[in-house]
């Protein structure tokens, strides 16, 4: 009886099968009734015989009935009961993340959700979209212009937010983007950024350089170096900041053209703490799984010995590259397969003395003496700050210091393994990434 009651069971929790429960049950109580019919006639006609066999079977009709009822039931308050538990679970993990909020300190401007649907014209006007969700335009009630980034991923949004709002709520600077506040409301989590109407730097460098699109001014299709310049020092000052001189030291680990915002005199500022990681002054690396973007990941992220600010450093070196040459770091598009690893093809160049032959072409016509002196010292800082052994990186302080001229760069040592491979390195390969790209288009 086990297993057809087990299977009654499962049977009668199935939604699906409800109306086919219930005519079951109708059905018995039919046979039932009908039953009792015969049953009377029975005695009437002095065949007690078959009447005590049709009591039989009305007792056990109207025994497997109220069973089968009970057990439908049954399964209705467990289902009943699961749901409960399902949002009492929900309900304390949403409490849980106020609570942590409540115990930050210098928190920004808590906003309701209906209040960022207003302002986004319920989320009409997408800027871009990352790994954790897209990232829309808003005003705010007070004619504030904003970025309002609506985190999107489940599972991992909660931890995400509170990460997000914890780190960028205790740093301030003029070349960190600005968090002027949040929404926590259900399941919903947004942040609400200054709003940076340059975009992102990704779309400045790498953009078609054969003509204007309608969105981007043909006056700013190509920035100069000195502006190029500016870029790589205000950058370098804003993650000096987040390493050196913030209560704890904090590891952005996403270092990238994408999450390099500029406003309209194009002052650049980093964004996008999502991935960031806090290390108390006392340590010297953590262990932690990887994140980052391919093109821009340090080699140490592919072994066991844990990362340090100089992963940052690392993304920072592949950056400045990119500001030199106006390329991306992997470029599969080159003719020649030996040109399509900026890094080593920036090594080659500087051995040969050659290293003005890596900037960008649209530059061409354009530069001084002065500036083909700052380009050649940023080649080698860059090559400083993507030395496969982290050691030789400089800090972020260094790399202010080397560009601003108050201390001299020398010639950076080869990175054998570079040098020694025919192919691209494993930082590079596009299958590993763990986090979307994610471009800021301003609409003109």
């Amino acid at each position: 009886m086990v297993g057809p009651i087990c299977k009654l069971s499962r049977w009668s929790g199935s939604k699906r099968a409800g109306n086919r429960y219930i005519l079951c049950v109708v059905t018995l109580l039919s046979l039932s009734i009908a039953a009792l019919v015969i049953f009377s006639a029975g005695f009437s006609t002095n065949k007690r015989p078959k009447a005590l066999y049709l009591v039989g079977l009305i007792i056990s009709n109207v025994l497997v009935s109220i069973f089968m009822v009970c057990l439908r039931l049954a399964h209705k308050m467990k289902a009943k009961e699961d749901v409960k538990l399902a949002l009492d679970a929900k309900e304390h993990e949403l409490d849980a993340d106020t609570e942590f909020l409540k115990t930050l300190t210098g928190l920004p401007t808590r906003f309701t959700f209906k209040e960022l649907e207003s302002a986004t014209a319920n989320f009409g006007l997408k800027l871009g979209r990352g790994g954790f969700g897209s990232v829309y335009e808003g005003i705010l009630s007070d004619g504030c212009k904003v970025a309002v980034k609506r985190l999107e991923r489940e599972g991992h949004g909660q931890k995400e937010f509170c990460a997000e709002v914890a780190t960028i709520s205790r740093v301030r600077h003029l070349n960190l983007v600005f968090l002027k506040g949040f929404c926590v409301e259900g399941a919903e989590r947004l942040l609400v950024y200054e709003y940076m109407s340059g975009g992102s730097l990704d779309r400045w460098i790498f953009q078609d350089k054969t003509s204007a699109s309608d969105s981007v001014p043909a006056k700013f299709i190509v920035l100069s170096w000195k502006t190029r310049f500016d870029i790589a020092l205000d950058i370098a000052r804003g993650l000096t900041y987040l390493h050196e001189e913030c209560e704890e030291k904090i590891l952005h680990l996403d270092i990238k053209p994408q999450n390099i915002l500029l406003d309209t005199k194009f002052h650049a500022k980093l964004s996008d703490f999502g991935l960031s990681r806090s290390m108390d002054r006392a340590q010297s690396r953590v262990l932690t799984t990887m994140r980052g973007t391919p093109g821009y990941l340090a080699p140490e992220w592919f072994n066991d010995e844990g990362i340090d600010i100089k992963a940052d450093v690392y993304g920072y070196g592949m950056v400045l590259l990119e500001l030199v040459s106006g390329r991306r770091s992997v470029d599969q598009s080159q003719s020649n397969p030996e040109n399509w690893y900026l890094p080593t093809m920036a090594f080659k160049k500087v051995q040969n003395k050659a290293a003005l032959e890596l900037v960008d072409p649209m530059l061409i016509g354009t530069l001084d003496a002065a500036d083909c002196h700052q380009i050649v010292m940023s080649v080698n800082i860059a090559l400083w700050c993507i030395q496969d052994k982290v050691s030789l990186r400089p800090k972020m302080s260094t790399v202010v210091q080397m560009l601003e001229g108050s201390i001299s760069v020398e010639d950076p040592p080869c990175s054998s393994m570079l040098m020694s491979k025919q192919r691209l390195p494993l930082s590079s390969v596009s299958n590993i990434t763990v986090v979307d790209a994610e471009t800021i288009s301003i609409p003109r």
